[in-house]
């Protein structure tokens, strides 16, 4: 007896391949490839910059070459960051890698150390192991084998940004806003006065700045790379093509910093508020007193022995 497949026992899919898990896993290997470090590094220079030199035609046809790569790679590089904020596949920061292998490296050893130990009681452990293995200790963590972390891609999307700042816009998301006014008509302002309400396009954080928003303020040890993140974002024009000038980029993120907007509005309670305005000048003032305290005691070593400073 025949029977439509749309009744009956539902359909097992064969081999039990789990969808999720392989997306999750092409997105999470570029990463483990150092495919971002590869796109700053080698990718985008690539692209190249239209040469002055060249004639009217030329020029402009070099330039259009290049506004065409460099803006999709941007937009590609806005849709690759969401997904990977989307499926919750975005790299840690490189603290937090290190960390990590430190903490491996020494549960390796310790296990090895067991294994010795062990041989020793019972009697059949080798010389060659016990000389390798014993007194080596944990094994040292190589930095060239650590994959593309939270950083670089911060440090992706400012090169990017650099090259191209147009494609900052692709970061950013363009929504409306309401805005109440008042309209009257004839001279008695308190009987004609009607409510009225307005809409502008205005830029709104993307999801993805808000996911690595988040991810940032659960670690400091990517804050000054993820400001240089958000200057970047501040070369993005407005919402109309640059049109007006308070409502761009620059705009934005100094609401941002000076703590009249919020990335995540929903998700501010409990948060530390470190990147500021008074937080990055209370830093470089920091530092300059530092340089600057370092300076005059290397002076003063040099008057007390004698020597002159340049």
């Amino acid at each position: 007896r025949l029977m439509s497949p749309r009744v009956g026992s539902p359909v097992h899919r064969g081999g039990g391949m789990d969808v999720k898990g392989t997306v999750s896993k092409c997105l999470m290997v570029a990463s483990q490839l150092k495919s971002l470090t590869f796109a700053r590094l080698s990718l985008v220079p690539s692209f190249g910059m239209p040469s002055n030199t060249t004639t009217i035609s030329s020029s402009s046809a070099s330039s259009s070459v290049f506004d065409f790569y460099a803006s999709t790679f941007a937009e590609f590089t806005a849709q690759y960051i969401d997904a990977l904020g989307s499926t919750g596949n975005l790299p840690i920061t490189r603290k937090d890698w290190l960390d990590d292998e430190v903490n491996l490296a020494q549960s390796e050893w310790m296990e090895r150390e067991q294994k010795r130990q062990f041989g020793v009681w019972a009697g059949t452990h080798q010389e060659e192991e016990q000389e390798s293995g014993a007194d080596a200790g944990p094994r040292k963590v190589d930095i060239m084998d650590r994959p593309d972390c939270l950083e670089d891609v911060f440090a992706l999307v400012s090169s990017v940004c650099d090259v191209y700042p147009a494609g900052a816009k692709s970061f950013w998301y363009v929504g409306e806003e309401q805005a109440a006014a008042l309209s009257s008509e004839g001279g008695n302002h308190d009987e004609d006065a009607t409510a009225a309400t307005s809409s502008s396009l205005v830029l709104a954080p993307s999801r993805a700045l808000q996911t690595l928003d988040l991810l940032q303020s659960d670690n400091d040890s990517s804050l000054f790379v993820y400001l240089s993140f958000l200057a970047s974002l501040a070369l993005s024009d407005g919402p109309n093509d640059g049109k007006e000038t308070t409502n761009n980029g620059a705009c934005v993120v100094h609401s941002f910093l000076s703590g009249q907007r919020t990335i995540n509005p929903a998700r501010t309670e409990g948060r530390r508020m470190n990147f500021l305005w008074t937080t990055i000048v209370g830093a470089v003032r920091w530092y300059a007193e530092n340089l600057s305290q370092e300076e005059e005691d290397e002076s003063a070593k040099n008057k007390s022995s004698g020597g002159t400073t340049p």
